[in-house]
């Protein structure tokens, strides 16, 4: 009988907010909101997420 250990590494999935798509690239990933222009960008360290997380509340939308 082996033990093996082993280390996971990266990021878990992160789920959208509501109104909002999820882009993953690598150690990155880009939050976009279907209802405007509002983005944010999280960078993957040390297996968390950082940076900014806002919102994407519903309203008036920003296409025009």
């Amino acid at each position: 009988t082996y033990i093996i250990p082993f280390t996971v590494e990266g990021c878990p999935d992160i789920i959208p907010p509501p109104n909002a798509t999820i882009t993953r690239d690598g150690t990155t990933a880009e939050i976009r909101c279907t209802n405007s222009h509002q983005t944010w960008t999280l960078l993957c360290k040390e297996n968390e997420w950082h940076g900014p997380r806002g919102n994407c509340s519903t309203g008036k939308n920003d296409d025009h």
